[in-house]
């Protein structure tokens, strides 16, 4: 290489270095300006309350009429779907 060569190599990576940084630091917030606000999460409790003893509150009123109402499914029934009684699903006998 030529010392010429050199030169314009090292005026070209100064260049791209300086634009690089430049445009970098537009695009990249700083950390200050990083900052977000969230909502909070309520503490999460391990007891849950029994359906069969009244409510301490109002509110609890209301979340036990959510929870424990008497239109709800109840997944511990069976269901059937269909009028097979096949209880082996890979067979082809009804």
């Amino acid at each position: 290489m030529k010392q010429s060569d050199v030169a314009l190599l090292i005026i070209v990576i100064a260049i791209s270095l300086a634009a690089s940084y430049l445009i970098g630091g537009k695009v990249i917030n700083k950390p200050e300006n990083r900052q977000t606000q969230v909502e909070v999460v309520r503490e999460y409790s391990t007891s849950f309350p029994s359906p069969n003893e009244d409510p301490l509150s109002e509110s609890a009123d209301i979340i036990y009429n959510r929870i424990f109402t008497k239109d709800a499914v109840n997944p511990t029934e069976t269901i059937q779907i269909g009028p097979g009684q096949n209880t082996d699903p890979f067979t082809n006998t009804e």
